[in-house]
């Protein structure tokens, strides 16, 4: 299954001190493929006994993993309105106001030609 995670590591000096903190953001975990941290820390780095980040040859890395929850899908209504509003400019009897152009009479709806004064 698909999972909608974000997770932090932070890889921890032999004191216990955060020595790196790296992150990501909420993303799409597909079932199956493997992820990380790409560059977390240089080996380098960690064999470094200057950096004191080795416990007897351990590493402690706490990573912090959170499961968010699935998108919610919510029912959204259609809108009658657009519907309606056609309706209307096909019903010249509840027409409000007529226009004459040469000999032709076009009649129309006075808050329609409101809305695009």
């Amino acid at each position: 299954k698909n999972l909608h995670v974000k997770f932090e590591m932070i890889l921890r000096d032999a004191r216990g001190s955060a020595y790196c903190e790296k992150g990501i953001k909420p993303t799409l975990l597909e079932a199956g493929k493997t992820y990380g941290i790409a560059k977390f820390i240089k080996r380098s780095t960690i064999l470094n006994k200057e950096n004191n980040i080795l416990l007897d040859g351990a590493l402690l890395v706490d990573v912090l993993l959170q499961i968010l929850p699935d998108a919610v899908s919510l029912y959204v209504p259609t809108n009658p309105l657009g519907a309606k509003i056609l309706k209307l400019l096909e019903n010249d009897e509840k027409a409000d106001v007529s226009f004459k152009v040469e000999n032709t009479i076009i009649r129309a709806h006075k808050f329609i030609l409101d809305l695009n004064a």
